[in-house]
């Protein structure tokens, strides 16, 4: 640092090839995820004072404009101009060359895969902001919180994520639509959603219309 209050770069990151959107931190891990305007997210990992892209994750068919991770680093859910949400995970849980727990670790070698999808058919325009809460207090284990979705339908959307309870299932998670607030800003667009880590079931948005609005919702 030069000083109290100033900044040093550390690193640049040009991995990308067109405008990045978003920055997220894991909670746990020292990772840094990256949303890009050329479809991809990039998985950044420290290795002695450089970052290097760990990994890239593709599926998304048009500009991924943000993500969240859930509370608990697992999972990392991301949103698109292709009006999907995807949620992502480590394709396997142990590291075959050891037979330790890899847990949400990346490496240059790992693979990533997407575990569920919130279809097309949900969101009409693109989605431009997603934020994941975990379950209330006493929940089952089962119970992995509420996605919280702004998109550009003017529409402010909530899902309950769960664990599969099927085995057989094609995806380990549900994720189900339980409340949709039409017109949240009006007309305009809804550009970004936040869940308060503090307060369950406090929802803040911001849209287009020069406003921001605190929403409580019963998640109970």
């Amino acid at each position: 640092s030069n000083g109290e209050g100033d900044f040093d770069c550390i690193s640049v990151l040009m991995e990308h090839t067109q405008d990045v959107k978003m920055v997220v931190w894991h909670p746990i891990n020292d990772l840094l995820v990256s949303f890009s305007y050329d479809d991809t997210m990039r998985v950044w990992k420290e290795d002695d004072d450089d970052w290097y892209s760990a990994a890239t994750l593709t599926g998304h068919k048009s500009t991924v404009w943000g993500g969240a991770f859930s509370p608990d680093g697992k999972y990392l859910a991301s949103v698109s101009d292709d009006r999907t949400v995807r949620v992502w995970s480590q394709s396997g849980s142990v590291d075959t060359e050891d037979g330790t727990e890899k847990g949400f670790y990346y490496r240059p070698d790992t693979d990533f895969k997407c575990v569920a999808v919130v279809p097309d058919s949900i969101h009409s325009r693109a989605i431009y902001s997603v934020s994941w809460t975990g379950a209330p207090e006493g929940a089952p284990a089962s119970d992995l919180g509420y996605l919280a979705t702004g998109c550009g339908d003017n529409t402010l959307r909530v899902f309950k994520v769960t664990s599969s309870s099927d085995p057989s299932a094609e995806s380990p998670l549900e994720i189900k639509l339980v409340h949709e607030q039409h017109n949240a800003h009006g007309l305009s667009d809804i550009n970004c959603v936040k869940w308060n880590p503090k307060h369950h079931g406090w929802l803040a948005t911001c849209g287009d219309d020069n406003v921001v609005r605190v929403w409580h919702l019963d998640l109970e």
